[in-house]
């Protein structure tokens, strides 16, 4: 839940964890998201503050950039803007990506660190 002042809103998230509607403390839908496969915000209906939306993540307001705590990850792009740190598993290919986001399949896998994909919930 969100506090701001006297006003409370609650976070209602999809299977990625993303948040798709706000509603206030007597239950009303106050805002809701809408976004493309890789995060980019669509449709935002409402003017709540928030800055919690793909995945659950944190963006930045000012460049629409997500912080995954390793890095930054730009949705228009579907790619971070910074190489990884994390070598990635020589089993697993695609993990030796220094740029790409969730193995490159957002709508099965997350990376909440900014290092390696886990599958969503």
């Amino acid at each position: 839940s969100q506090y701001r002042g006297n006003d409370i809103h609650y976070y209602h998230y999809d299977g990625l964890g993303s948040t798709r509607v706000l509603t206030d403390q007597n239950a009303a839908v106050t805002d809701a998201y809408n976004y493309e496969a890789f995060g980019e915000l669509l449709e935002q209906i409402g003017e709540t503050e928030n800055n919690y939306l793909y995945t659950g993540e944190q963006i930045d307001p000012n460049t629409g950039n997500y912080y995954l705590r390793a890095r930054y990850y730009n949705p228009a792009s579907g790619r971070f803007l910074s190489m990884d740190s994390f070598n990635g598993f020589q089993t697993d290919p695609i993990t030796l990506h220094k740029y790409l986001y969730a193995n490159g399949n957002p709508v099965n896998f997350v990376d909440p660190t900014g290092h390696y994909s886990l599958a969503s919930l």
